[in-house]
Formats: structure tokens, sequence, C-alpha cells
């Protein structure tokens, strides 16, 4: 499967075929729509000229119909094919089209008569769109790869930009690893002419307020099972779908509805060299739903192989080895293939309990009398300090979103250049995120994740993965209906307190719990295993110096190579755990020397 490309010259020259030609070859055989005049070159999966309008793309538009049906209500014809479609829906509605889009997408369009292209993206990145402006000339692609093979596209790290990697294992779109390459964020729409780039969210941040009353259980429980049903189905190919069976409950629930409506394939991942997993829970769920149910098992050589494949068709370095494990899993399908990711955004995720913990407390502590809540910030430190603020801004005073990897300390330790530690960075990535919205502590966190952990995380690696595999990966939690059903529930809606325990997700698994016995509904979910500890010690340990030592030859002059030493004999030595921070430096190392 292959993304879009082109090339958009503003000063009126004509750009070289050869130049799209060689962005195409990088992207894959699919791309073959190509449209050429003048100052344009496009190319892409699907591509139309509609009245003096070029649309390029590549997406997955569920409910087509009912953009037709629109259309036609407001008195036009509307076409069949999709590109066509979306063309004549932008000619209509302009940008309005795109909240009307019920699918995931990337598209450029080009209007032939002023001169403007617009990128656009869907809200919540499941595809990516990077894109460079240097001097008057215009260029996008599906991968960044591609980019780089323009002559006029340099490879140069964008140092500043180091400290972010480092602390969140991505940076924030429109920021990119590269000093000449942008990504267009998630829900973002970029207007390019002569004058240059614009860039503006064409999705609007929603969330119930604060204070919004919880409606019914019931009545949030039928509702998801309904909106979550429906977007299952628009999901479904015809001749049976696959499913990524984690053995959560967002896969489950995705598994029991998909069941129902047709022939289901289901996968769950293993390690042969022991460690916890959920591929006992993962079988059993498939039993219960009657799926063609496949374990797939991995070992350290498997993991290596594909760590020298999937980096090199990376467009940033990998954010954790749980895309390899992933790139692993969908080497393994086929076809039209169910995702559960978003689930953990949308309805909490593996750190509600201690979240849910550090609020209560903060409520607690709020209620003090403020002399005795100052003397207590005195003796209990900064982390203490922050638990006496109060809930109010509760993820936003704490900086909680992403992973927190390096910190202000670690990051000072292993950068050679001091100006590149940023003390503040993690402070500046989430403010304006946590500022788009006023909600519950709860929804704020979400909201965050969402903007962030979503699409340059979970949903960068598994479409890299899915590209790769040439698998059609789909998200059904992704679908719009049910993003905004679920945005605008409180956060004390979909978390609660059972037998002692926080519980997220909690609609979702109260529907699960109709079908599946209680004990694989309510146990405590496990993490995808990702082999931080055992595969970089023992007999990983030789693959860790490996590692090390290409690091420590830094070519670009970045890091200090006795602190890079010193974590891994304190991890090898099972002194410490620096599995997180040791995978970030070879992830990023790698990736840099993949691009020559």
């Amino acid at each position: 499967m292959s993304g879009l490309a082109g090339i958009v010259d503003f000063r009126q020259g004509a750009p070289k075929a050869a130049w799209l030609k060689g962005m195409a070859r990088v992207q894959g055989p699919d791309q073959k729509e190509r449209w050429a005049k003048k100052q344009a070159l496009l190319a892409g999966p699907e591509l139309a000229e509609v009245e003096g309008r070029v649309m390029v793309g590549a997406f997955q538009v569920y409910g087509a119909e009912g953009l037709r049906s629109r259309l036609a209500r407001e008195g036009l014809e509307p076409r069949t094919d999709s590109a066509e479609l979306l063309a004549q829906g932008w000619n209509h509605w302009g940008d309005g089209l795109l909240e009307r889009i019920n699918g995931d997408f990337a598209l450029a369009t080009w209007d032939m008569q002023r001169k403007v292209l617009v990128l656009a993206r869907d809200r919540v990145g499941a595809r990516p769109l990077y894109y460079t402006w240097l001097q008057g000339r215009l260029a996008f692609a599906s991968d960044i790869r591609a980019l780089l093979t323009l002559p006029w596209v340099s490879k140069e790290l964008a140092r500043e930009h180091l400290a972010e990697q480092l602390a969140f294992r991505y940076v924030h779109a429109p920021r990119t690893m590269l000093r000449d390459v942008r990504l267009l964020p998630a829900g973002s729409i970029a207007t390019i002419d002569a004058g240059g780039v614009i860039l503006k969210r064409w999705d609007r941040a929603k969330m119930c307020p604060a204070d919004a009353e919880e409606p019914p259980e019931q009545e949030v429980q039928a509702r998801l099972e309904s909106l979550l049903d429906r977007a299952v189905g628009r999901r479904m190919d015809q001749g049976g779908v696959g499913v990524l069976l984690s053995g959560g409950g967002a896969s489950s629930a995705i598994l029991g509805m998909a069941s129902k409506k047709g022939p289901t394939r289901s996968y769950n991942v293993s390690f042969s060299d022991g460690g916890q997993d959920e591929a006992s829970f993962a079988g059993r769920i498939a039993k219960i739903y009657g799926s063609e149910h496949q374990l797939i098992r991995l070992d350290r050589a498997d993991f290596v192989r594909a760590l020298d494949q999937a980096i090199p068709a990376s467009s940033a370095p990998l954010p954790t080895p749980a895309a390899i494990i992933q790139w692993l899993l969908l080497e393994q399908t086929e076809g039209v293939v169910l995702s559960g990711d978003g689930a953990d955004e949308l309805l909490g995720g593996s750190r509600v309990e201690e979240l849910m913990l550090e609020l209560r407390a903060s409520g607690v502590a709020a209620n003090l009398p403020t002399g005795l809540r100052g003397g207590m910030g005195r003796l209990l430190g900064r982390r203490g300090q922050q638990l006496l603020v109060g809930p109010e801004r509760f993820g936003l005073v704490r900086h909680v979103g992403g992973s927190n990897i390096f910190g202000q300390q670690g990051r000072r330790e292993v950068l050679r250049d001091p100006s590149l530690v940023r003390p503040g960075v993690r402070r500046q990535m989430l403010e304006p995120l946590y500022r788009e919205v006023r909600s519950d502590p709860v929804n704020e966190v979400l909201h965050v994740y969402q903007r962030g952990w979503l699409p340059h995380n979970s949903l960068a690696r598994a479409r890299q993965a899915a590209v790769s595999a040439g698998v059609d990966l789909r998200f059904p939690l992704l679908d719009p209906d049910l993003l905004d059903y679920l945005d605008m529930l409180p956060g004390r809606a979909k978390v609660k307190r059972r037998l002692g325990r926080w519980q997220s997700k909690w609609p979702l698994k109260h529907i699960n719990a109709r079908e599946l016995p209680p004990r694989l509904v309510w146990r405590p979910k496990r993490r995808m295993p990702a082999p931080l500890d055992r595969w970089l010690r023992g007999e990983g340990e030789a693959f860790l110096w490996e590692q090390v030592s290409a690091i420590c030859q830094d070519p670009h002059k970045i890091f200090q190579p006795d602190a890079i030493r010193r974590l891994a004999r304190e991890h090898a030595a099972g002194d410490a755990d620096h599995g997180a921070k040791l995978w970030t430096l070879i992830f990023l190392d790698a990736w840099l020397r993949s691009l020559g």
C-alpha cells in the first residue's frame, strides 16, 4: 500500500518528473495515479480532477453513501468514484468537507485557478503526511524518506528537538527530527500558496464541561455498544476480517461484534523464552467467539531480524520495542485487520490506577488549611507539592502525557551539548494541549494522550507496520461518531472503582461481561510483552553492547559516551532498569544511521 506525494513550484517553474518518480518508488507500487501540469506534479493511489480541482489522497472512507446523500440533498449530482466525490465535496463545502468524512485520510488538493495547495490529515492522525517548504517549492509525501530523495531536501538533524525526542520518545507535529521536514499535525490543514504555509486545525477539541452530569450507566453502555457495533460493521470485509486480539477489553469487544457479522481470524503474540503475556487469555476469548485463532511465537532472533528491517522503513525513530512486535505480528496477517488502538486514549489505560490515587490525594490536600498545606509542601519536595495543588488542572500541573523517559537530569548526562537539554521541554510541549480543553481531570489527561501519544506513538507504529506488511489495518474505536460520543462523556463514566481497584474502560468492560466470564473481563491488563529487560541482559547482553558501541561512535557528536556505557553496565548487571532509556537511544541512533 502506498501513500501520496507531490511537488508544487510556486515560482512558476516546472518540477522535474524524475523527482516525483523517485518519491513514488520509495512509497510502493500502488502509487500509480499521477497528474502533471506546469508547476504541479501529484501522485497517489487515489487521484481525480473535478471542475478545476485535483484531489490526491491515501484514504479509506466508510459510509461514502452518506456524503453522496448530503450532496444530493443540496442539489448536486454526486460522483461515484471516491476521489472524485471528495474533490466535488471540497468544491462545495471547502474544508468543511473534512468533518463530514467518516474514515482515515491524508489528502492534498490543488486549486488550478487560484494556485493554492491544501494538505489535510484526519482528526486522529491515522495516516501520516510530511511536507517541506524551501525557496518557493513545496513537496509532500506519506513517507519522510520519499522527501529525502529530492536533491534540495537536507538530511540534517534538527538538534533542537533532541530533548523532546529523549523525553517523549517522539516529537510533536509539526516538528520532526529533520531540519527541513515537517509533519502535518493530526486534525489539521496546511494552506500553501506563493506566500508560504499557513497551518490551522480543522478539528476542534470537544470535551464535556467539568460539571457535566453523568448519564445512567445502562444508557452509556447501550449507546457505546450501538456505536461500536456500527463502526465494526463499516470496517468489515465481505470475506471476513482479522482482529489483533490483545486479550484486553477493546479487542475483545471488537472480536465479539465482528464474529456476529462474518468469519473472523484472530491473532496474538507470545515469546518462546517465557515472560508474562496475554496468550492464554486471548486464546480463551477467541474460542468463546468461534474465531480462527493464530498464536504467533517470537524469539530474540525474530526481533533482531525485524529490527534491521523496520528501522530503515520508518519515518521517525521507533518509539518502543512494541513497534517491532507489532511489525512481526502483522507480518503473519492478511487482508482487512481490525485493531483496538485508541481505547486507552478514549477510555483510560494502564496508568489509570496511579493517576486516580494521585487525584484522590490531591482532592484531600486541597481541603487542608492553608498553613498546613504550606508546611507539608516544604517537607514533601516537588512531587509532594504537586499533590498539594489540588485536582483542578490536575494533568497540566503535573505535566502528565506520553512517556517520560529522560528527565532533565538524564538528558544533561547523556547529551554532549548542555544547550540541547531544554529543562522546560515537557511543560512547553504539554501546556498548549491542556489549554485546548476545559473538562474534568480524567478527560483533560485523555485529551492530551489523544493529541500526543495516539498519533505519534500508537498509530504511527501501527500504520508503518501495516504498510510494510501489505495489510489493510482499520481502527473501529476511532470512528468519528464514537469519538464524539466518548469525548462528551465525563471521566467518571469511563473510570470507576470495583472491588478496591480503579477500572478503566468501564462501559466497555460491562459490554464484554455479557458474554465473557468475569475473570477474563475484570482482571488487570498486562501490557504487550516488550523485551525491555531480559533481551538486554543475559544472552542479550552481547546485543546490548553491540548497540552501545554503535551509539558511542556518535557520528553526529551529540552523546556523552561514558554516560551511555554507565547506563548499559547498570542495566546488564541488574542494578537498575534502564531498558526504556537504552531502547530510546538505540532506536534514535539506528534511525539516524539508516538515513545515510
